[in-house]
């Protein structure tokens, strides 16, 4: 293996004879490929990718290649060389049928090069490339061509020459119209001129009727000619980032397109332009400035995905119920205030987005959707369901945050296969009793409403991973809460819960537990069992101690509570980065304090703290300390190693008295001061530092 290392680094350096199969990529030798050199000493091909062993830049292709004469080579991909320029001696290649010098550093072409006369793939993407030679236009074998990502800013009207081209992909450029001659390419049936500044085509454009697949998007085009309508084999187009207003009538003879983006451009109306497109399959149009869709639209009864979303629309016609093929219908974000009754005939519904709108109510047809697995309903003005909503049992996710539900029907516990359903944001006073039919729920969002309880089948709902009963008026929890044993995330805050269930500390699948802004007086005495538990905010309670917690804990907030001390366990916690404890009556923290070496930012502030612990400087990954607002005199001496520390806050400490290498924390960048007696006997150190010092009156 060594000895074919060896021979492959000497014929890179040896500017590779005629023929071997070399093969470098990732600057990576693959062993396979020298193994293939030795077998293949004699093949048409050449194949390099990164050289890693050649010290310099390869300017020319002559530094890798002896073209001194004819050559029989008929592959050449050479890529990722920080190629410069390509010789005159590129002619010499008469067998080239296919050359890859993508990624590389080219900016123009020999005049030779439209004597490779056999070439017929071409690929130059991601080069410098400007122009291209009107000797191009001699390439008349090509058939693929990928000039992409380039800065080409024209074409030579010799470009219209190449009549054998079939794919042509110059997306990523820098154009701004084509030539007369681009019409000549009759053969082409794939064409990318997307991210250009293409403003208008003639109407030559036209003569391209072989064209299947075209994408000219993210350009700057206000209009297609009227010739675009001969372009009957299409079957892909891509419009959309650009100023379009509307379609021509001759836009309906394509009736053999499946698919149609041509959202972000400026749309107000479709006419009478669709009539024709009865192979649709994919109508993309959102973020346009549509108020209606036309009555035609019953016409694309092969139509399975419509996008409408994020346009103007008031009104859907009645004729859209005639879409029985259509599967996904996106028409949030317009302004509907109701839908058509006859939408219950879209069978094969599985999406159905109408979010951000106007309803107020929904059909009587609306059960009839049986097939629908998506509904989104968010941020309408709906204040109740159709009683029959249950029948919607293939309903798999289900979103109405923001509306005005106060009750919800009868038959809503029927929609068994639920996986998320998101209630937020409602005017909901209690759930269904048979609530915990839906135990296929994972994720059940139920926040801001005005719950006060919750029914006794809600310990059935044993798939849920994620919870929210935040901001409403829970007084308790089921005592059965540790059935949910899968719950990871649960928000509960801002409540009126003063005690949790004893289960709770069963629940040993949890991550995030928010609490905060409850009336708790203590917590289950074997938190410690939350072993997975990483995240846990506590504010705004009425604990007055804690017990043990759990060790994984990164981030606690226990703000403002009425804590008077620490448990001797809490120096355990050495997973923590962030901890809040202000808004509290600490008068001290416990020894083992300097054990949480983990902690980056610490807030302290508003409590009765005297002194910190000697070994306070441990925590030398502390970025952010505030400790304002308490009656602290002096700072450990080993505050000195607090290294990271960026930001401190000692406002208020009234008779606080600066140690004199306060300025020589080197990363110190903000000291607060505000509300102590510094002002006069600043530390030297302090005065030279640079530190921007915050306090009341000016240092002298």
């Amino acid at each position: 293996m060594e000895f074919l290392i060896d021979r492959f680094q000497q014929l890179i350096l040896n500017h590779l004879p005629h023929g071997p199969l070399i093969i470098l990529e990732n600057e990576s030798i693959f062993y396979q490929s020298m193994i293939e050199l030795s077998f293949q000493y004699k093949s048409k091909v050449i194949n390099i990718m990164g050289i890693s062993q050649l010290n310099n830049e390869v300017e020319t292709l002559s530094f890798i290649l002896d073209l001194s004469g004819p050559s029989q080579l008929t592959t050449i991909q050479l890529n990722r060389l920080r190629l410069k320029k390509l010789d005159n001696s590129i002619k010499n290649l008469i067998s080239l049928y296919y050359l890859n010098v993508s990624y590389n550093a080219l900016t123009s072409f020999p005049t030779s090069f439209g004597q490779l006369t056999l070439l017929q793939q071409l690929d130059l993407n991601n080069n410098n490339i400007t122009s291209l030679p009107t000797s191009f236009g001699n390439l008349k074998s090509l058939q693929q061509l990928d000039l992409r990502y380039n800065n080409i800013t024209s074409l030579p009207t010799s470009f219209g020459n190449l009549k054998s081209l079939q794919s042509l992909f110059i997306g990523y450029n820098k154009l701004t119209s084509l030539p007369m001659s681009f019409g000549q390419l009759t053969l082409l049936q794939q064409l990318d001129l997307s991210y250009n500044n293409l403003t208008s085509f003639l109407n030559s454009f036209g003569n391209l009727t072989s064209l299947q697949y075209l994408d000219i998007g993210h350009n700057s085009l206000d209009s297609l000619p009227i010739s675009f309508g001969n372009l009957i084999l299409l079957r892909q187009l891509d419009l959309r980032y650009n100023q379009l207003t509307s379609f021509h009538n001759t836009f309906g003879y394509l009736n053999s397109l499946q698919k149609l983006i041509a959202n972000n451009n400026k749309i107000t109306q479709l006419k009478d332009s669709f009539w024709g497109l009865t192979s649709l399959r994919q109508l993309y149009l959102s973020r346009n400035e549509l108020v209606c869709l036309s009555t035609l639209v019953e016409r694309l009864t092969m139509l399975q995905l419509l996008d409408l979303s994020h346009n103007r629309i008031s009104l859907l016609p009645n004729e859209l119920g005639n879409l029985t093929s259509l599967q996904s219908l996106y028409v949030d974000h317009n302004t509907l205030t109701y839908l058509p009754n006859n939408i219950g005939r879209l069978v094969s519904l599985n999406i159905l987005s109408i979010g951000y709108n106007n309803l107020r109510n929904l059909p009587a047809s609306f059960d009839k959707l049986t097939v629908l697995k998506r509904l989104d309903l968010r941020s309408n003005y709906i204040s109740e369901l159709p009683y029959k909503i249950g029948n919607l049992t293939s309903l798999t996710i289900l979103l109405l945050k923001n509306n005005y539900l106060v009750d919800l029907p009868t038959s809503f516990v029927n929609l068994t296969s639920l996986r998320k359903l998101d209630l937020g944001h409602n005017k909901l006073c209690k759930l269904p009793g048979k609530m915990g039919n839906l135990s296929s729920l994972k994720v059940l969002f139920l926040d801001h409403n005005y719950l006060s309880n919750l029914p006794m089948s809600f310990d059935k709902l044993t798939s849920l991973k994620t919870l929210d009963l935040g901001f409403n008026n829970l007084i308790r929890l089921p005592e059965k809460m540790d059935n949910l044993s899968l719950l990871k995330i649960l928000f509960l805050d801002h409540n009126r819960l003063s005690t949790l269930p004893m289960s709770f500390d069963n629940l040993i699948s949890l991550q995030k537990l928010h609490i905060g802004f409850n009336d708790l007086i203590r917590l289950p005495e074997k938190m410690d069992n939350l072993t997975a538990l990483q995240n846990l905010d506590l504010e705004h309670n009425y604990l007055i101690n804690l017990p043990t917690l759990p060790t994984s804990l990164t981030y606690l907030n226990i703000k403002d509570n009425k804590l008077t001390s620490l448990p001797t366990s809490f120096g355990d916690l050495t997973s923590l980065t962030i901890l809040i404890l202000s808004i509290n009556k600490l008068e001290q923290l416990p020894q083992s304090f300097n054990q949480l070496i983990l902690l980056t930012r610490l807030v302290i502030r508003d409590n009765a703290l005297i002194k910190l612990p000697d070994r306070f400087g441990d925590l030398r990954l502390l970025v952010e300390l505030n400790l304002a607002y308490n009656n602290l005199q002096t700072l450990p001496a080993s505050f000195v190693h607090l290294s990271s520390l960026k930001g401190l806050d000692l406002s208020y400490n009234n008779n606080i008295r600066l140690p004199d290498y306060i300025g020589n924390l080197n990363m110190l960048e903000q000291l607060g001061l505000y509300g102590t007696e510094t002002s006069t006997s600043l530390p030297y150190s302090l005065l030279v530092s640079g530190i921007d010092v915050y306090m009341d009156t000016e240092t002298p």
